[in-house]
């Protein structure tokens, strides 16, 4: 079993990091908010898996089954990474369907943190009390909420996402959020169930480890497609949703010019088919720029595709 078990780290941190590369470099060529924050999920589940790999083979290796205090630093450092994972799914989320953070998303962040913070002050003034057998208890109680909480938001946002689908024209997405989505809403059940009937360690690691190689390998297939057979084009048809217009505070005449522009018509062309100047209509593709925090005609196709959905 104990080879079982290291084999599926070393796979799925193999298959992570090949995932967060791929991730990186799509985000560093189309600019895309939301594979921004997936390649920062991505990287905060592979540092998870690493620091579980060396508590385990390591560091923690002789200690941390006979010493409350060892257990006390390996879950406290455990749940700040489970925080991070669980911050940057929901900014991910977030960031697909266009929604400003609701009341769930900050009780689900903010629960766990004030534990998070209450360890962190007993470190500085009662380090003793952690090193006790309440302290323990403290900090494992601390470690459930945090694990409770980022199986929530892997639901929730996972529903979210779903029912958003619906409201996308680019199919490539569509179909890999589908697999991700129905993937968490399967997966967290059952690996909820495996940590409450307390399964062995290497089980609850081992089903973690092949939940997350397969999310890896999920996000290689779906990003590997997207880069290399559906790269984006200047020259989509788009369509300015209203949200975009009240988002970014468009007027219709800069509305009118963005449409021609991410068409892919020149200035010139603009200028002519609008029956105006190439100043002015300079001028309001500056503004235009300017209001979408954009710098180019794909960073604004990228923006106005990101708040597609009201």
């Amino acid at each position: 079993m104990l080879h079982i078990d290291i084999i599926s780290h070393i796979i799925c941190l193999i298959s992570g990091f090949m995932s967060c590369f791929l991730g990186v470099l799509l985000y560093l060529k189309y600019r895309i908010k939301a594979l921004k924050y997936y390649s920062l999920f991505i990287l905060t589940t592979i540092l998870t898996v690493a620091f579980t790999s060396a508590g385990r083979y390591v560091s923690f290796a002789i200690d941390v089954e006979t010493s409350s205090g060892n257990i006390s630093l390996y879950l406290f450092i455990f749940q700040i990474l489970l925080y991070f994972i669980n911050l940057s799914f929901t900014f991910f989320s977030l960031s697909l369907i266009n929604k400003k953070r609701m009341m769930v998303n900050s009780i689900l962040l903010i629960a766990p943190l004030i534990f998070i913070f209450i360890i962190i002050f007993f470190f500085w003034t009662n380090r003793e009390f952690l090193m006790s057998e309440k302290g323990s208890f403290f900090v494992r109680l601390s470690f459930f909420i945090n694990l409770g909480s980022l199986f929530l938001t892997f639901v929730i946002q996972s529903i979210l996402i779903a029912l958003q689908l619906k409201f996308m024209d680019n199919l490539d997405l569509k179909n890999a959020l589908k697999t991700l989505a129905f993937y968490f809403i399967v997966y967290i059940p059952i690996q909820s169930l495996v940590i409450i009937l307390e399964a062995p360690e290497y089980v609850i690691f081992t089903s973690r480890n092949l939940f997350y190689t397969g999310l890896y390998v999920i996000s290689l297939i779906y990003a590997t497609r997207y880069f290399f057979l559906s790269i984006p084009s200047i020259t989509d048809k788009i369509e300015i949703s209203e949200y975009f217009i009240r988002e970014f505070g468009l007027t219709e005449r800069e509305k009118e010019i963005t449409e021609l522009l991410v068409q892919g018509l020149s200035i010139k062309e603009i200028s002519g088919k609008l029956n105006r100047s190439f100043k002015t209509v300079n001028n309001h593709i500056y503004n235009i720029y300017k209001k979408t925090k954009v710098k180019s005609k794909m960073e604004l196709l990228n923006q106005i595709r990101e708040n597609k959905i009201a």
